[in-house]
């Protein structure tokens, strides 16, 4: 019998009456990694004020670089309140799902390369207090849950903002 296109095992009956006694084991799969996200870039813009509320906003953009072998989505925890704008996966607009908090981006395997990745776009917008003097901004990003190999931040600020006491788990580099 062949299995994946390699013979397993093969006997050649020359006598009767034949005997044969066969022990067959079947081994446990491993569990294996079957997406990853290569490079993720995640731009969050501050809006210091929308329109006549008393509201600010960040609009979130996430770049992402998706190698998938087997997986239908992609499931991303974003902060609470946010409304999707646009999503796009390897330049098709996609209709993502939810469920349980979290939302379902479909993806596909790329036809013709399991090794190439492909790109997800994805905006979003989370609406904030609005901006004050000596106001915090806690800012939430988007979780996936899938593995990312490097992930970049760009956090871009109305220009006569400044941050001052940046905490949290990314290091701060100057542009």
């Amino acid at each position: 019998r062949r299995l994946g296109g390699d013979i397993v095992h093969a006997y050649k009956f020359s006598a009767t009456p034949v005997e044969l006694e066969l022990n067959v084991v079947r081994h446990s799969d491993v569990p294996c990694l079957v997406a990853t996200i290569e490079t993720c870039v995640m731009e969050a813009t501050v809006v210091a004020q929308c329109g006549d509320d008393a509201c600010g906003a960040v609009v979130h953009h996430v770049f992402a670089r998706v190698l998938n072998t087997q997986r239908q989505y992609i499931r991303l925890r974003l902060p609470e309140g946010a409304e999707v704008w646009s999503a796009v996966v390897d330049g098709v607009p996609v209709r993502p799902g939810l469920e349980d908090e979290h939302l379902m981006v479909p993806i596909t395997r790329r036809k013709g390369s399991k090794t190439k990745a492909m790109p997800l776009e994805l905006i979003f917008v989370v609406k904030t207090p609005a901006l004050g003097v000596e106001r915090p901004l806690e800012l939430k990003l988007a979780e996936a849950d899938v593995p990312m190999t490097h992930l970049f931040v760009e956090v871009f600020v109305p220009e006569h903002y400044k941050f001052k006491n940046w905490r949290g788990d990314l290091r701060r580099v100057e542009a």
